[in-house]
């Protein structure tokens, strides 16, 4: 029987199910199941109002309650824009008494702050231009991973990420990510991508990037800013297919501030994005402005406008869009 990713993912699956059935029999509870996930309704217009829509979308997880051992969890998420599921984590994860961590089966590649966050912890509504842009490139996303942690995400001191991804036999990736807590609202990352593609003319060349965070609590403030950069595999290749021996890199900055002292939050965040570093071919500049109101610790709701602006060529002629949403969402679990 030829091994494919989906049986990887069943067989991932019978075993949290036999997790669940072994640890909720020690409470003589079977099964032994805690749900979380979100409910999110958004109205987004663009294109001077002429394009309106309204997306609404439903995250469930599932996971095995446990203190120490083996936990299982699922997640699907289930949009307006599909007609089923779409599996988003299937995965095991082992905590041992020294509180490290092993996880196998499907989850995140957690490259860059905004994509490590879930997207009810970022700091605007939305992600980006920055994460579209590695996101693009596939440094980002879920697959296959083997990964290790040293500690839990909110001790105190140095915690150590490692892990090892593959997505259906296209891609193979080495992810690095050291973060540094300050205190209980403030930490440094570093994440380190080193991964190849697979295309219809055969594998890219070795490619990486690079990304530095900080989040941290300033008085009344929550402050973001986060250096990326790397190496576009995809037009690299594309350049040794048509005879030319050039690299394409990217670098992006991107930075935020977010007023916590009330139920009210407006935020603010510029984010600049550079391509094809050796000529300047594009240049991309992004400004949202945004708040979020929480009446209730389980709802909020937010509107959010951008402000987008690209150059290419080094020409002065502008390519512009711009857009505003308005979002209800709710947390439960």
């Amino acid at each position: 029987m030829r091994w494919t990713t989906r049986s990887f993912h069943l067989c991932v699956f019978l075993l949290i199910f036999e997790a669940t059935l072994v640890y909720g029999a020690k409470d003589k509870n079977i099964p032994n199941l805690d749900f979380s996930g979100r409910f999110n309704m958004t109205l987004r217009a663009q294109d001077r109002f002429e394009d309106v829509d309204l997306d609404k979308e439903a995250i469930i997880q599932a996971e095995t309650d446990r203190k120490n051992g083996v936990k299982g969890v699922v997640d699907v998420r289930i949009t307006s824009e599909t007609d089923g599921l779409d599996l988003r984590d299937l995965f095991l994860n082992y905590k041992s008494d020294s509180d490290y961590r092993l996880t196998v089966g499907q989850a995140k590649k957690r490259f860059g702050l905004e994509w490590d966050y879930n997207l009810e912890d970022i700091l605007t509504l939305t992600r980006t231009i920055l994460f579209r842009r590695v996101s693009d490139l596939n440094y980002t996303g879920r697959d296959t991973l083997v990964a290790y942690q040293s500690a839990d995400d909110k001790e105190l001191g140095l915690n150590h990420n490692i892990s090892l991804h593959t997505s259906e036999g296209l891609n193979a990736a080495f992810l690095y990510r050291l973060m540094h807590r300050l205190d209980e609202e403030s930490f440094l990352a570093s994440y380190t991508m080193v991964q190849r593609e697979r295309i219809s003319s055969g594998w890219t060349p070795l490619a990486g990037a690079q990304s530095f965070a900080y989040s941290g609590i300033h008085g009344h403030y929550r402050l973001e800013a986060e250096l990326q950069a790397g190496k576009d595999q995809f037009e690299t290749k594309y350049n040794q297919l048509v005879g030319r021996d050039r690299n394409i890199y990217f670098s992006g900055l991107s930075a935020g501030l977010r007023y916590e002292l009330t139920d009210l939050k407006p935020f603010i965040r510029a984010t600049i994005v550079l391509h094809d570093l050796g000529r300047l071919n594009q240049r991309a500049t992004e400004l949202k402005l945004g708040a979020k109101y929480h009446f209730h610790k389980r709802f909020f709701i937010g509107t959010e406008g951008a402000l987008r602006n690209s150059r290419y060529n080094n020409q002065s002629r502008l390519a512009s869009d711009s857009y505003l949403l308005f979002t209800l969402r709710y947390f439960y679990g």
